[in-house]
């Protein structure tokens, strides 16, 4: 059975730091995009946010699909559309 997650994460341009973090609450997920792009885009951060289906329900199953998506795209690219 397929679970809609939702990822917020961003990758600095001068920042020294980058990361993600998945939600399984849309609206969750929107509002930690917002801070983000309040406190980190002026700083020249990239903020992303999309979805993905997972398989597993388990927290780190779920982890370990999220990081091989992210590292089969790259973070910039891979929510280009959700991005704009």
């Amino acid at each position: 059975m397929l679970e809609k997650i939702y990822i917020v994460g961003y990758e600095g341009n001068g920042l020294s730091t980058s990361g993600w973090l998945w939600f399984r609450g849309k609206q969750d997920a929107l509002d930690h995009y917002n801070e983000l792009k309040t406190d980190l885009e002026p700083q020249g951060a990239i903020v992303y946010k999309g979805e993905l289906d997972v398989v597993n329900t388990e927290n780190e199953l779920i982890n370990s699909e999220v990081e091989k998506f992210l590292e089969e795209n790259d973070w910039e690219n891979a929510f280009k559309t959700e991005t704009k």
